[in-house]
């Protein structure tokens, strides 16, 4: 993907040279250079990777590779690239026409080299442009990280298979391998690009359909190809894919973000059934083809693999949705387009899985929703609202989500019950980093908590891990994404934040398992931090306190960011929910959720660092050595006011010593909260979390229940007035 970058200077505070490495002129080129930007690799907070392709009067091409990161900015060039080691000679004038002498038995008189494409430590692009005593030739060499054998192999079988046939190889000839060199050599193919052809208002509508029609049936003979080496690729894949490129999307634009999440949830719930899988190309497309001649040439075969003949077909289609959304195919005109080419590819092999095309057309749309922002192409940012909508009309809508093992639901895949001992056995056999463990074995699984339509929580005895007998915990999420994040987060804590602090940890994580839904960690044993069982609480409550100054004080990137205005629809819902279930506080319900949206808007700009979002003294649990803190779902970046007004405001609902105690205890642990006016944020976020109480008291889910003796009334009447009382400061 080329990007198409806009200068954002405010869109990644935690990078400051970000702007200028995105700008026509980055650091170290001149202001007479050529800058276009080639590649771009954002890891919010942490490192952007922007490739430039630099023309400069009177000097050959290059590329510069820019690492960004906080501490500054690297200039690297690819030739020093040490994921691609080969890459240095492949651009090497002297070293190439040597190679090239020897393969084409004559000496070569000027070889001039042009960088194409790049894509740090994963692959290049170089062109060769040769002259020698038959003539002049250029030539492609692709380096890549690894594959290279396997890219070969793949064009001389399609070749093979066309040629049988008495067809002409569809795929540029391959004339060496330089295996030393991790490069693939082949022939320049002819033509225009396919996808510049469609779009091509000039040329004949009827012209452009059929050639999408020979389109469909160049992947009929693609799909036909005999093939067995290569990776499968599965739906599952699909979505794991899916998942890498939430964080860029959520940290650029949260509602995007959670768009593209429910999305990848309804793709998870409606999994296609498995075909029988083919040779697949794995990013067809108009754009990788070359027409000439009415011939086409297909390019770029270092993504083959084995999977559902869906995949590529789905993948083209999503591309010429992708070009309806922005303008460039005129409407309708890429539906007429999606039917030949179908038609085509049924005159060269069976018709396509109408499911299925729909499945992967909208993982595909999904996927290039998401690449636009981690490829930073903010200037298309305003298209992928429409792109996402036309994915979701695409996936059937799922008249319910349960979780899995609580029974079949329509449209839910199939799944192992996760109280079924003996198939979760199977389950973790196969997960690579238990496979060492000799004789794994789940004894024993027993319920520990349900949330109906959103969570389930079993706790396992299991043998043949380190230790003996552990007790592990397994937490399974009606949306796929969640366990995504959920292990992310905690993995991410786990092994970064408090690995150095041993008084104050979280949940070691054991595994992911995605078909399942789940995240499964070692259990911890101890005592919740408002509870008596748990001691005298004002060491634990210090602890509690460091526990939380160090997520707030590290540098850890989480993948969500919390967003003010989607907790104010929030907001606005707990009132509609409070007033429905008890009509009498229904006016206080609205009027403090009226004063939080106004008070919103008032605030100063609020600091993004790690929070746990939900922390309360329930979560904090009491252990031997110090203090552990679970249930991490709700972790992402935000105000780490939030934090501290949530824990507060909690302990104010148990009217009791000990929750004034324990609170009294962690703000003169905690300290001063930074940023800006931390008196004004705790308040906001107090009152957002009184409302929030309320909500929990009249669903009856969440930590704060009404003390012995206290009507649930009473209770609800408390936590609107503390709200209010909090704006009132």
């Amino acid at each position: 993907m080329t990007a198409v970058v806009a200068p954002a200077p405010a869109l990644d505070p935690a990078l400051p040279d970000l702007s200028r490495a995105l700008s026509a002129h980055p650091p170290g080129t001149a202001p007479e250079d050529d800058c276009r930007v080639l590649h771009v690799e954002w890891l919010p907070r942490r490192r952007c990777r922007v490739v430039h392709e630099v023309r400069a009067p009177g000097r050959r091409t290059t590329l510069i590779a820019y690492v960004i990161t906080p501490s500054g900015t690297t200039v690297e060039a690819p030739a020093d690239d040490p994921g691609l080691p080969g890459l240095a000679a492949a651009l090497n004038p002297a070293h190439v026409s040597d190679r090239l002498a020897v393969l084409l038995g004559t000496r070569i008189r000027a070889c001039a080299i042009t960088p194409i494409a790049y894509r740090p430590a994963t692959r290049a692009v170089v062109a060769y442009d040769v002259e020698a005593a038959p003539g002049r030739t250029r030539l492609y060499a692709k380096v890549l990280a690894e594959g290279c054998e396997r890219y070969a192999a793949a064009a001389a079988a399609i070749s093979a298979w066309a040629r049988g046939r008495g067809a002409p190889a569809p795929v540029p000839d391959v004339v060496a391998v330089w295996r030393d060199l991790g490069a693939v050599v082949q022939q320049a193919a002819p033509g225009r690009d396919l996808s510049g052809v469609l779009r091509d208002d000039a040329l004949p509508e009827r012209e452009r359909l059929g050639y999408a029609e020979l389109l469909g049936q160049l992947l009929a003979r693609i799909h036909a190809t005999p093939w067995a080496t290569g990776p499968r690729w599965s739906a599952e894949d699909e979505l794991s894919a899916l998942e890498l490129l939430l964080p860029a999307t959520c940290h650029a634009d949260p509602a995007v973000g959670r768009r593209l999440a429910t999305l990848l949830d309804r793709l998870a719930d409606v999994l296609p059934a498995e075909e029988q899988p083919v040779f697949s190309h794995g990013a067809f497309r108009s754009g990788q083809v070359l027409l000439a001649d009415g011939v086409l040439s297909l390019l770029d075969l270092d993504t083959v693999s084995s999977s559902d003949p869906a995949r590529d077909a789905g993948n083209a289609f999503a591309y010429l949705s992708w070009a309806a959304v922005r303008g460039a195919l005129e409407p309708g005109l890429a539906a007429a387009l999606q039917e030949v080419f179908l038609a085509g590819y049924a005159d060269g092999r069976a018709r396509l899985d109408t499911e299925a095309v729909v499945w992967w057309t909208a993982a595909a749309m999904a996927k290039i929703a998401g690449r636009r922002f981690r490829g930073l192409a903010t200037t298309e940012w305003g298209s992928v609202p429409e792109l996402l909508g036309r994915a979701g009309m695409l996936v059937a809508p799922v008249a319910a989500v349960g979780i899995p093992g609580q029974g079949a639901q329509p449209g839910s895949p199939p799944s192992v019950d996760p109280l079924d001992a003996d198939r979760m056995t199977d389950v973790l056999r196969r997960v690579p980093a238990l496979r060492a463990a000799d004789g794994l074995r789940v004894v024993h699984a027993r319920p520990l908590a349900v949330a109906a339509g959103r969570r389930r929580v079993v706790r396992y005895e299991v043998e043949g891990l380190v230790g003996g007998p552990v007790a592990l915990v397994g937490k399974s999420y009606a949306d796929r994404h969640r366990s995504s994040i959920a292990y992310d987060n905690l993995r991410l804590l786990h092994g970064e934040v408090f690995a150095g602090t041993p008084t104050c940890t979280v949940p070691a994580p054991v595994c992911h398992l995605p078909a399942q839904r789940m995240v499964l960690y070692r259990e911890v044993a101890g005592t919740a931090l408002d509870q008596p069982a748990a001691g005298n609480g004002v060491p634990a409550a210090g602890l509690a306190a460091r526990w939380l100054a160090t997520l707030h004080g590290s540098a850890a990137v989480l993948a969500r960011r919390l967003d003010l205005t989607h907790e104010l629809v929030d907001v606005g819902t707990w009132a509609a929910c409070v007033g429905d279930r008890a009509p009498e506080a229904r006016a206080a319900a609205h009027l403090l959720a009226e004063r939080l949206a106004a008070a919103a808007a008032e605030l100063p700009a609020l600091p993004e660092v790690p929070i746990h979002k939900d922390f309360h003294a329930g979560h904090v649990l009491v252990v031997p050595d110090g203090v552990a803190v679970i249930d991490l779902d709700e972790a992402r970046m935000g105000d780490p006011a939030l934090d501290v007004a949530h824990l507060t405001a909690c302990l104010d609902a148990f009217p009791s010593p000990r929750a004034v105690e324990i609170r009294a205890a962690f703000l003169d642990a905690y300290g001063a909260l930074p940023g800006p006016a931390p008196e004004v944020r705790v308040a906001f976020f107090g009152a957002y979390t009184n409302l929030k109480i309320a909500k929990q008291l009249v669903t009856e889910r969440g930590p704060v229940r009404p003390a012995p003796g206290q009507e649930r009334a009473t209770a609800l009447t408390s936590a609107l007035r503390r709200g209010v009382a909090c704006l009132d400061m």
